[in-house]
């Protein structure tokens, strides 16, 4: 009966809201992946951003592009063949001609394009805010030159969460510690509310993490807490709230952290419902 009630509640937490699990900024959950042509092309996204919310956009990965060098670019430069000193930030050599990198939102070719993605990455991974504005992102390549590229890019739509969880790696083994990280973001729920940080095991039982520890079922971490103000600083606020140490006795498999936050004594979740995965294996 208490495993009936407890796959009950957080059926109703997942009806809610939309989980995803991904490595994801603090405080922010996936909600799109979108696969960005190198052709030149104009993707759009299948989501609108909603006016007046931050939300983020992570681009990533590498394709072939041609031009000097290793032939290789990202989301904002080409060349890494010695990186800083090879990068190509422009079509061609020198500072003249189009701005390389993905647009967003602006899909004509011209000398500056936006976003500016930031600082090389040697993991080309690159991620900036993205205001919204009532509409859909449109995407698209930049460059002076399309016959001689290949392959693909990924962008990822992160939007603000209630309450995430965050681990300090995605895999554990014997004798490893999982350090338990909640982001909470300001502005979400007015008046009194309840977290809940819940673990589903590989076996599908669910225990909740509570300031006592891990107890079966589904149970507010905390309850009637004053959620902060839309405003607050920090923008988001982090805490470590759990650190277990594997013996090696724990089911091996994959395990789902799942986190939000409602207003007390519902389960109406504040935001979307944030998802994150790991595996044991002794």
């Amino acid at each position: 009966m208490t495993r009936l009630r407890s796959a009950f509640l957080l059926a109703l937490l997942l009806g809610a809201g939309r989980a995803e699990a991904t490595a994801h900024p603090p405080g922010y959950v996936l909600v799109e992946t979108i696969v960005v042509p190198v052709d030149g092309s104009v993707v759009s996204s299948a989501t609108t951003l909603a006016a007046g919310v931050t939300y983020k956009v992570r681009a990533s990965g590498t394709f072939s592009v041609g031009g000097p060098g290793d032939g290789r670019g990202d989301a904002e430069y080409a060349n890494f063949s010695n990186p800083p000193g090879s990068l190509q930030d422009v079509c061609g050599a020198g500072t003249a001609g189009e701005d390389l990198g993905i647009g967003v939102n602006d899909t004509v070719n011209d000398s500056r394009k936006s976003p500016v993605w930031g600082a090389y990455d040697p993991t080309h991974e690159y991620t900036v805010d993205a205001p919204g504005t009532g509409a859909r992102l449109r995407l698209n390549y930049h460059d002076c030159l399309y016959s001689d590229n290949s392959g693909s890019l990924t962008v990822e739509i992160f939007s603000p969460a209630g309450l995430t969880v965050e681990l300090n790696d995605p895999t554990f083994r014997t004798g490893q510690t999982m350090v338990v990280t909640v982001s909470l973001t300001p502005g979400f729920i007015t008046g009194p509310a309840d977290a809940f940080v819940v673990i589903q095991a590989p076996n599908g039982a669910y225990y909740s993490l509570t300031p006592g520890g891990l107890l079966p079922g589904i149970v507010p971490y905390a309850t009637g807490f004053a959620w902060p103000a839309a405003g607050s600083q920090p923008t988001v606020y982090r805490a470590d709230l759990l650190r277990y140490r594997f013996t090696g006795a724990e089911l091996p498999g994959t395990y789902t952290w799942y986190s939000a936050g409602a207003p007390a004594g519902t389960l109406n979740i504040a935001g979307p419902l944030a998802a994150q995965t790991f595996t044991f294996a002794p």
